[in-house]
C-alpha cells in the first residue's frame, strides 16, 4: 500500500499530524527539494503534498524530474499566509504538470 505524507512548515505541521498523516517539516525551499528527492526513491511512496512556494527554491532539473515522475506523486498546494497564484493560476498550473497541457481559464 502506497504511503502519503506531507512536507511543510512547523507552523502548520501539527495541522497534518493531527489527521494521523505522517509529516516532515521544512522551512525552506532547499531543505524541502532535498528531502523530496530522498523520498523519491522509497517505493511505497503514493502521494506528496509540498508547499506550493517551496517550488520557487528548487533546481530546474529537478522541476523536470516531477513533471516526469509517476510515483510519488506530488501535489504542490498553497502553504502561504498569503496565496502566491490566484485560483484560477493554481488550477491551470496543477493541469499543465498533470495533464503537460496548458489551458485557458
Amino acid at each position: 500500500m502506497y504511503k502519503l505524507i506531507v512536507i511543510c512548515p512547523e507552523r502548520i505541521a501539527k495541522g497534518f499530524t493531527l489527521t494521523g498523516i505522517e509529516v516532515l517539516v521544512s522551512d525552506a525551499g532547499s531543505r524541502t527539494q532535498e528531502l523530496l528527492t530522498r523520498l523519491m526513491t522509497q517505493r511505497e511512496m503514493g502521494v506528496v503534498l509540498l508547499p506550493q512556494e517551496h517550488l520557487a527554491d528548487f533546481d530546474p532539473r529537478m522541476l523536470k524530474k516531477l513533471d516526469a515522475l509517476q510515483l510519488p506523486l506530488v501535489v504542490p498546494i498553497p502553504m502561504g499566509s498569503e496565496a502566491t497564484l490566484s485560483p484560477e493560476e493554481y488550477v491551470k498550473q496543477t493541469v499543465r504538470r498533470a495533464l503537460g497541457y496548458e489551458i485557458k481559464i
